[in-house]
């Protein structure tokens, strides 16, 4: 994945410099588009313990124009460099400034690349304090291939290249580059746009109408008609990419716990925990795929440790796996009892953890793929145990008693089940495999299918009733989930339907 994404941005690279990289310049929000963008990083920071905020200026007017896709381009890849550079418990900012003039860096030392002088621009800002720039290798740090000699190992200085795209799509967008930084202190990097559309020369521009702004990753908007977005088209830089699943291992002895982590290391990111104490600490704080547990430990045990999981709804949705090296009956039936996943015995055989364990991610992804392709599957088939049932329910409950609004306030669902926003958009990615906009997207559609098939209203009817107001976003969606537009599904679907129930009455005839 990383050799293709750098044979892309060397391909990107060449489109530049030959002039075959067309602008696609959009009159759209600016704010929503940096908030949007900028989510993607929240659940980073989070397990990284970086502080991240994200400021916007409410002055800031509602239509500006920009090039959509290489503007998230430049924000990723230097959001991805801030974070590489920031230590734990650092702090790392994105903001925008309606004039550029209003922003000041308190750092003394600056570089700038420009095409043409502007005037009249706004800007955003990416900020960190993480290691700084010395002032000598400020105006290398944007050519291709540089990388900054910072004691850091080099497996994880990248390429050079991801800073050298941002200035050539900076130039192309005829936007202006300022970089302020001071070694140990911290670095700004500014980004300004002309407020006026200086983009005439190119035919692609367009005015843009549709929702640009994913609201369930925005601290004060609401679940509408947007559709879900993927990021896919991080740099060859990225750290986030393709990130392995966690396990956590709790085990009390030391050099057994060191054998396994190493062992499970080249497949998973394995978290060490000396009981269970610890490990409920590490739970809370951190996002856990998967538990790999010992029974007898001092503190908290095995069994009352994997109760606790399967008991809070914050985290039933995690697989747990309990070793002992006791071999009796009731052993066993207090460890499956527990909720358990699965119950291996010590001496512990490596592969056999392993399948295990592979074993236990690949049902759930099937459970996941199975809802995926069957589009009238109900939801309770996602899960395997009765918390993460209840959840579910409680959860499609609050969905159905607002289906009809086209705005769902995130704030009141999590409120309703009693989850932090954090959590519950976890806990729904963790179960369902997807965020909670596609989710409640998935949802409104496989309503309106049923509805379509089962009662003789009108499309118009229908989307009403799922809250959705645009016939063309209806339209496309659907046919986007389905593989046929509304009517076209109708005409398939309902003689089918028409034939099944004439059988059922048929049956009930015979068997009367």
């Amino acid at each position: 994945m990383r050799l293709l994404n750098l044979i892309n941005e060397l391909m990107l690279f060449r489109k530049i410099e030959s002039g075959k990289l067309p602008l696609k310049i959009k009159s759209e929000n600016f704010n929503h588009f940096i908030k949007s963008i900028s989510f993607d990083f929240k659940e980073f920071a989070n397990k990284n313990n970086v502080d991240f905020q994200v400021m916007c200026d409410e002055e800031l007017p509602e239509k500006l124009y920009f090039a959509r896709h290489e503007c998230e381009r430049i924000i990723i890849n230097l959001l991805n460099n801030a974070f590489k550079y920031s230590h734990s418990g650092g702090k790392v900012s994105v903001e925008t400034h309606n004039h550029t003039q209003d922003f000041r860096s308190p750092y003394k030392n600056s570089y700038t690349i420009e095409n043409g002088i502007i005037n009249d621009s706004f800007c955003f800002v990416i900020r960190d304090n993480g290691k700084g720039v010395h002032q000598s290798e400020l105006s290398n740090i944007f050519e291709r291939f540089y990388k900054i000699d910072t004691g850091i190992n080099s497996e994880s200085m990248g390429t050079g290249i991801g800073l050298a795209l941002v200035k050539n799509l900076v130039l192309l967008h005829k936007a202006s580059l300022t970089v302020y930084s001071e070694e140990g202190v911290g670095t700004d990097i500014v980004v300004s746009f002309s407020r006026s559309n200086i983009y005439n020369e190119y035919s692609d521009i367009e005015e843009n109408t549709k929702p640009t702004l994913d609201e369930m990753h925005s601290d004060e908007q609401d679940i509408g008609e947007v559709e879900p977005k993927v990021c896919n088209n991080l740099t060859t830089d990225n750290i986030f990419l393709r990130e392995k699943k966690r396990i956590l291992l709790v085990e009390d002895n030391e050099d057994l716990r060191r054998l396994i982590a190493n062992f499970l290391s080249a497949d998973y990111i394995v978290i060490e925990a000396s009981n269970g104490v610890v490990a409920s600490t590490i739970l809370r704080d951190m996002e856990i795929n998967l538990v790999v547990s010992d029974i007898m430990m001092p503190e908290k045990d095995g069994v009352t440790l994997c109760r606790e999981i399967k008991n809070d709804m914050n985290f039933s949705h995690i697989p747990v796996l309990l070793l002992t090296a006791k071999s009796g009956v009731e052993s066993k039936i207090e460890g499956t009892s527990s909720g358990a996943d699965a119950y291996l015995e010590k001496p512990v055989n490596m592969e056999l953890l392993l399948v295990t364990i592979n074993n236990v991610f690949n049902r759930l992804q099937q459970l996941k793929d199975h809802y995926a392709k069957n589009y009238f599957a109900d939801y309770s088939e996602l899960t395997l145990n009765q918390e993460d049932n209840k959840f579910l329910k409680s959860f499609v409950d609050t969905i159905e008693a607002n289906i009809d609004q086209p705005e769902m306030n995130v704030h009141v669902v999590a409120a309703e089940l009693s989850m932090s926003r954090s959590k519950l958009y976890s806990k729904i990615k963790s179960i369902t495999g997807k965020s909670i906009v596609e989710f409640v997207l998935s949802y409104r559609l496989r309503k309106a299918a049923r509805m379509l098939i089962e009662s003789d209203i009108s499309i118009r009817e229908v989307m009403d009733a799922v809250g959705i107001e645009s016939q063309s976003y209806f339209t496309r969606v659907f046919k986007k989930e389905f593989g046929d537009t509304p009517s076209q599904f109708v005409s398939k679907n309902r003689v089918k339907n028409d034939l099944n129930k004439t059988n059922n009455e048929m049956d009930k005839h015979a068997n009367a």
